[in-house]
């Protein structure tokens, strides 16, 4: 901050008065624009320079801001129940009356949009987090189109499959951009889940054998992979390998 001199209409006197750096930058770029003398090139680069250190001081307020966000973040309760999988989920209207408060106190904005998926049989969904300070973030997930129920069965029209695809999308971003966890109605939240590698190692095995990432999440009851109790990573790997032995077997039968 640098001051500036300023006339207070009231006692006629001269004040100095905090001025802020971009406008500072700003008002010596408007006296260099009538100096002939001034090295353009130079007032160039160092307003390149600040552009730079702005961005900079943007992204570790929205840094700063995240942490601040998920350190208050609630947990959410599960509060529908998919009658097909016969298991639980919290749905965006619960998310969002726990999560939303938190997201705009930290200068968070969100919106989602649809972008080019990367899977075969998913629809991108992005998220953009645009934060008060200057700097945004987007996040793009590969949703799988929820079109059959938990035994493969076509269940919904197109359109159905779309908005529920969309909203699951929505639903699966925002827990996952901000680390929200989701818990039973009895209040029970598991107190060790899986590290990233072991998330990512599950994420990997799923995508590898075109298996239903949903499908998974509902049968464990959770929102995201990430979200699987320590507890239960040994039957989640026994789960996958017993589908890939079936689809192995399934295909040896039709050769």
């Amino acid at each position: 901050m640098t001051d500036v001199a300023v006339l207070n209409k009231e006692t006629g006197k001269i004040v100095q008065q905090p001025q802020s750096e971009s406008a500072a930058l700003i008002s010596m770029i408007e006296r260099a624009a009538s100096d002939p003398n001034v090295d353009i090139d130079k007032m160039e680069r160092l307003f390149q320079m600040h552009e730079r250190i702005q961005e900079r001081r943007a992204i570790e307020a929205y840094n700063a801001s995240m942490a601040s966000a998920q350190s208050e973040m609630q947990a959410v309760v599960r509060n529908q129940e998919n009658t097909h999988t016969k298991s639980k989920y919290a749905d965006l209207y619960a998310i969002a009356d726990k999560a939303l408060p938190a997201i705009h106190k930290h200068g968070f904005g969100l919106s989602f949009s649809e972008c080019a998926a990367t899977k075969d049989g998913c629809i991108g969904i992005s998220c953009r987090a645009s934060h008060s300070g200057g700097h945004a973030e987007t996040y793009v997930f590969n949703v799988p189109i929820d079109d059959a129920g938990a035994k493969g069965t076509v269940n919904k029209t197109a359109v159905q499959a779309y908005g529920s695809t969309m909203t699951y999308g929505r639903r699966y971003a925002t827990c996952g951009v901000f680390n929200i966890q989701v818990k039973d109605p009895d209040g029970n939240t598991p107190t060790e889940f899986i590290t990233d590698d072991q998330s990512e190692h599950l994420k990997a095995l799923l995508s590898e054998d075109g298996q239903d990432m949903p499908g998974f999440c509902q049968h464990f009851r959770i929102d995201k992979v990430s979200d699987l109790p320590a507890a239960q990573y040994s039957k989640a790997l026994a789960m996958i390998d017993r589908r890939k032995a079936n689809l192995a077997k399934q295909e040896a039968g039709n050769d």
